[in-house]
C-alpha cells in the first residue's frame, strides 16, 4: 500500500503532535510554576507599563515591577489572611453536616433519575469510594 505525500505528512505531524504531549504530560510537575509565572507577568504587565509611563516623572521599570509584585503578594496574603481562618471552622462543620445533606438530595434526586431509569443512592460511604 502506498501512502500520499499528504497521508505522509499527516502521519508525520501526528506522531510529532503525540510525542509533544506526552512530554508535556510527563514534565507538567516541573512546567506547573513556569505557567504560573507566565500569566502572572501576563496579567500584570499592563500595570507595570501603566506605573512605567505615568506623568512626568516616569518610575524606572524595576521599580514598578517591584512595586507591583509587592502589591500583589500583600493581596494574596490579605486573601488567603481572611479566606483560611474561615475555612478552617467551616469545613469540620460542612463534614458534619454531609450527611445530612447527601440523604436530602437524595430524596430529592432519586424520583427524577428512577424516571429516566438511574439507579443512584447517595450516602457517606459511597461518596467516601468516590
Amino acid at each position: 500500500m502506498q501512502f500520499t505525500p499528504t497521508q505522509k505528512s499527516f502521519a508525520a505531524w501526528s506522531l510529532i503532535a503525540a510525542i509533544l504531549g506526552l512530554v508535556l504530560w510527563l514534565l507538567a510537575p516541573v512546567l506547573a510554576p513556569f505557567v504560573v509565572a507566565a500569566v502572572l507577568a501576563y496579567a500584570l504587565t499592563p500595570v507595570v507599563d501603566w506605573l512605567d509611563g505615568v506623568g512626568r516623572g516616569r518610575i524606572p521599570r524595576l521599580l514598578a515591577v517591584i512595586v507591583v509584585e509587592l502589591v500583589f503578594m500583600v493581596i494574596v496574603l490579605g486573601v488567603l489572611l481572611l479566606v483560611v481562618p474561615i475555612l478552617a471552622k467551616e469545613v469540620p462543620l460542612m463534614r458534619e453536616q454531609l450527611p445530612q445533606l447527601l440523604e436530602r438530595l437524595s430524596r430529592t434526586l432519586q424520583p427524577r433519575l428512577q424516571q429516566w431509569g438511574f439507579q443512584v443512592t447517595l450516602d457517606v460511604a459511597t461518596a467516601k469510594e468516590f
